[in-house]
Protein backbone atom coordinates (compact mmCIF):
# COMPACT_ATOMS: atom_id res chain seq x y z
CA UNK A 1 0.00 0.00 0.00
CA UNK A 2 2.81 2.43 0.80
CA UNK A 3 4.23 1.77 -2.65
CA UNK A 4 0.94 2.95 -4.13
CA UNK A 5 1.29 6.21 -2.22
CA UNK A 6 4.83 6.65 -3.52
CA UNK A 7 6.30 6.34 -0.05
CA UNK A 8 8.55 3.64 1.35
CA UNK A 9 9.65 2.90 4.92
CA UNK A 10 13.34 3.17 5.66
CA UNK A 11 15.16 -0.17 5.36
CA UNK A 12 15.86 -0.26 9.11
CA UNK A 13 12.16 0.33 9.93
CA UNK A 14 11.05 -2.32 7.44
CA UNK A 15 13.45 -4.85 8.96
CA UNK A 16 12.19 -4.13 12.48
CA UNK A 17 8.59 -4.36 11.33
CA UNK A 18 9.25 -7.75 9.72
CA UNK A 19 10.96 -8.94 12.91
CA UNK A 20 7.82 -7.94 14.80
CA UNK A 21 5.21 -9.29 12.36
CA UNK A 22 6.63 -12.64 11.22
CA UNK A 23 6.21 -14.37 14.62
CA UNK A 24 2.60 -13.12 14.77
CA UNK A 25 1.87 -15.05 11.59
CA UNK A 26 3.02 -18.42 12.93
CA UNK A 27 0.52 -21.13 12.05
CA UNK A 28 0.73 -22.65 15.55
CA UNK A 29 -1.01 -20.29 18.00
CA UNK A 30 1.12 -21.44 20.95
CA UNK A 31 4.25 -20.27 19.14
CA UNK A 32 2.90 -16.73 18.60
CA UNK A 33 3.99 -14.01 21.02
CA UNK A 34 1.50 -12.80 23.62
CA UNK A 35 0.07 -9.29 23.54
CA UNK A 36 2.38 -8.36 26.43
CA UNK A 37 5.40 -9.66 24.51
CA UNK A 38 4.32 -7.71 21.44
CA UNK A 39 4.08 -4.50 23.43
CA UNK A 40 7.65 -4.89 24.68
CA UNK A 41 9.09 -5.53 21.21
CA UNK A 42 11.65 -2.85 20.23
CA UNK A 43 9.73 -2.01 17.06
CA UNK A 44 6.67 -1.05 19.12
CA UNK A 45 8.62 1.25 21.43
CA UNK A 46 10.87 2.87 18.84
CA UNK A 47 8.67 5.97 18.52
CA UNK A 48 7.26 7.64 15.42
CA UNK A 49 8.66 6.68 12.06
CA UNK A 50 8.87 8.73 8.91
CA UNK A 51 8.28 7.66 5.36
CA UNK A 52 10.62 8.83 2.65
CA UNK A 53 9.87 9.02 -1.07
CA UNK A 54 11.82 6.46 -3.08
CA UNK A 55 14.82 8.08 -4.73
CA UNK A 56 14.19 6.25 -7.98
CA UNK A 57 11.02 8.31 -8.50
CA UNK A 58 12.87 11.62 -8.28
CA UNK A 59 13.07 13.19 -11.72
CA UNK A 60 14.17 16.65 -12.81
CA UNK A 61 11.30 19.01 -13.46
CA UNK A 62 11.72 20.49 -16.94
CA UNK A 63 9.89 23.70 -16.02
CA UNK A 64 11.69 25.02 -12.94
CA UNK A 65 14.73 22.75 -12.61
CA UNK A 66 13.63 21.37 -9.23
CA UNK A 67 13.25 17.69 -8.48
CA UNK A 68 9.71 16.43 -8.22
CA UNK A 69 8.10 13.09 -7.54
CA UNK A 70 6.53 11.57 -10.64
Amino acid sequence: MMELLGMMPRKQDASGMADFLVPLLDFVPEKRPTAAQCLTHPWMSAGPRTLEPPLTNMQPDAINGEKSIK
